[in-house]
């Protein structure tokens, strides 16, 4: 069984702050909070995964070239994993981030709501198919 990928959580987490706000006793400047991170840190992701499949296709060609130098798809390789390790980082620091913007009482109602949600099966799910927000 695979563990849920951190992405994935952080997304469902914000998106429940949203849709339970009411029952969670956040006020709209705490929502408000809490989705602009989650927009910042999907940004971020993004923009980070480009460069990821960016590099993973400059390795592709200097595997596949008449000349393949191993020296350069070496460091293609470094820097691939490079940035996934800091995409990794950078969501693990948004992940506290969000956590430190509830307090006991809503982290306990937070996972009561996912669940009745069933977030576990969902995040099972989503990591049966690629998922756009996945760290892997």
């Amino acid at each position: 069984m695979k563990t849920p990928c951190l992405g994935e959580l952080f997304c469902h987490i914000a998106h429940h702050a949203w849709e339970y706000q009411d029952e969670l006793g956040m006020s709209d400047a705490d929502v408000q909070k809490i989705m602009a991170l989650k927009i910042k840190t999907k940004k971020e992701h993004l923009k980070n995964e480009a460069q990821v499949e960016c590099l993973a296709l400059d390795i592709m060609a200097g595997i596949w070239s008449e000349k393949p130098d191993v020296a350069a798809i070496k460091k293609l390789i470094d820097a691939k994993f490079e940035l996934k390790s800091a995409g990794m980082k950078n969501t693990v620091v948004a992940f506290i981030a969000l956590k430190s913007m509830f307090t006991k009482d809503q982290m306990k109602k937070l996972k009561e709501i996912c669940k009745r949600q069933q977030c576990g099966n969902e995040m099972k799910k989503s990591q049966e198919k690629e998922s756009p927000t996945c760290h892997s």
